[in-house]
């Protein structure tokens, strides 16, 4: 009797072992989703991360220092450099036409003044002939100041606009060539959109 007891499972030790079987499943069950958070919570940590996607991570493009205004030309050839110089040379011979028609201008004021002195004195023929040589004089030579003007102005624009060109286009296929060779991670840390409106507004700020 003893041995057949001992044998025998009863309904209260098949109760107890279900609840215990249960118990275990569902601490396996609560352990695998702690350890599952646990897991996600670690890989979200960046000093798991590569050293270089860490740093990549952390560094932002509105962190970039400003660079001074002989490194925006380093991306320049030679060609570029000499429209520079050259734009700069227009630029600096306009600023002297400016002051030359001043002047200009003041002589023929004095001209004027000649001709009224020549009027108070009834010698009218003579101040007449006086006022048409000097005005055609002082025509000719606004009409003269005027051409170097225009060319000068259209020679500054056209240098800095085609060195400005060159350098922007040189920048942006430099820009994109060192986008594409990022890891395939450095894009999650950016925002959409983000580089196509900074190598568009950057860009131009340069050509600025």
């Amino acid at each position: 009797m003893s041995d057949e007891k001992s044998g025998t499972a009863t309904p209260t030790d098949v109760g107890h072992s279900q609840r215990s079987s249960s118990i275990s499943e569902k601490s396996k069950s609560v352990g695998s989703a702690n350890s599952a958070q646990d897991i996600v919570e670690k890989l979200d940590e960046p000093e798991l991360l590569d050293e270089t996607k860490a740093d990549q991570v952390k560094t932002s493009l509105d962190d970039v220092k400003p660079v001074s205004v002989f490194q925006l030309f380093r991306f320049a050839d030679k060609f570029d450099l000499f429209l520079t110089i050259a734009g700069t040379a227009f630029s600096c011979a306009s600023g002297v036409v400016t002051p030359v028609m001043i002047i200009v201008f003041s002589e023929l004021m004095g001209v004027i003044l000649e001709y009224e002195e020549l009027m108070a004195a009834d010698d009218i023929e003579s101040a007449n002939d006086y006022l048409d040589h000097e005005s055609r004089h002082y025509c000719l030579l606004f009409f003269i100041l005027g051409i170097v003007m225009w060319v000068l102005s259209a020679g500054v624009n056209a240098c800095w606009a085609i060195a400005a060109e060159n350098q922007g286009l040189r920048i942006r296929k430099m820009y994109y060539k060192s986008i594409m060779r990022q890891d395939i991670g450095w894009f999650d840390t950016v925002k959409t959109g983000e580089l196509t409106t900074r190598i568009t507004n950057d860009v131009n700020l340069v050509q600025e």
